[in-house]
């Protein structure tokens, strides 16, 4: 599905977060950063906790270390719930396909990522370090390429916001390619739309997926598009860098060096990028997105303006929160 011309990420949510009171307590979670992000995404909600049987409210559950590993129980009843966690977590990732992404609740013992509590034993507050929650640790492992983030990230730190939703959507716009593609053109023309993109997430592999592209006709179109989007997925699951992202900036501000009625704007351009450089700020980030489309828009240049580079995700998600 379609929403403001880009695809709508199926998306794993935590169903505390907004969607229903199944919180340990019973308490209906707040969370604007995932009620701004519902509108793009085709939500997959889950409880893990309640999909094994706990109720709401319930006795709170906690990872204790148990030998080499962790284990994870509810001290109030004695119950220890790892292994049904954990089955849970398999089935679920045995049953749920085409996932792009998801927003799990933080510090959850069974949906935290990194950040739920390892307690030092059955009682009291103490805790050595955190780790992941136990559905958590599932889908890391059962979906290696989809994006992960917690709400907590997602509302405050802005970086982790952005890469986020940039490998959200760039997931969501792939598997629409895999599914609605029907010729070697609109493998070219994906590619042309996200060569920046790849750029800045990974140069090494935009030139082999080039060459993929450029082989494509020597080889069945089925096996060209499973290369490509292999290699693809592969690509998104890097970090850019703030010098990755500008240097893919400034291969799209080149093509506007010599056109001398936009020079004020190119001008503004290359100082938003310099301070990208200088101060790794979203905003210098963002101007340089926008006077990008801009000119490209006056300068009548369609390669430019179609790079999802500059339109990663929908612009109402750059400052939601």
């Amino acid at each position: 599905m379609v929403v403001d011309s880009f695809y709508k990420p199926r998306l794993v949510v935590s169903r505390c977060l907004e969607l229903a009171p199944v919180r340990y307590d019973g308490v209906q979670l707040v969370s604007t950063a995932c009620r701004a992000l519902y509108p793009y995404v085709e939500v997959v909600d889950v409880c893990p906790e309640v999909a094994i049987g706990l109720g709401t409210p319930r006795p709170k559950i906690r990872l204790v270390p148990h030998g080499d590993g962790v284990q994870l129980l509810q001290p109030e009843t004695g119950r220890e719930l790892t292994t049904a966690l954990d089955d849970f977590a398999l089935d679920f990732v045995q049953t749920n396909f085409d996932i792009d992404g998801f927003v799990l609740k933080s510090a959850s013992p069974s949906c935290g990522i990194g950040t739920a509590k390892i307690y030092d034993g059955r009682e009291g507050e103490a805790f050595s370090h955190r780790t992941h929650g136990r559905f958590a640790r599932g889908m890391l492992a059962g979906y290696p390429q989809a994006a992960f983030i917690d709400e907590d990230r997602l509302l405050s730190d802005m970086w982790a916001r952005e890469i986020f939703l940039t490998r959200l959507f760039a997931s969501a716009r792939l598997r629409a390619l895999s599914q609605e593609a029907t010729s070697l053109r609109d493998l070219i023309r994906f590619h042309a739309d996200n060569k920046m993109l790849l750029l800045a997430f990974d140069e090494p592999a935009m030139r082999a997926l080039g060459q993929v592209v450029a082989m494509a006709a020597d080889l069945q179109f089925e096996q060209a598009m499973a290369r490509y989007v292999g290699g693809f997925k592969t690509a998104m699951e890097k970090h850019p860098t703030i010098g990755s992202l500008a240097n893919a900036l400034q291969h799209l501000a080149g093509h506007f060096e010599r056109e001398t009625p936009l020079a004020e704007a190119r001008d503004e351009l290359h100082r938003h990028i310099a301070a990208l450089l200088e101060s790794g700020s979203i905003a210098s980030l963002q101007a340089a997105r926008s006077l990008l489309c801009e000119l490209a828009a006056k300068d009548g240049n369609d390669y430019v303006g179609r790079q999802n580079l500059l339109s990663p995700y929908p612009k109402l998600l750059a400052s939601f929160g």
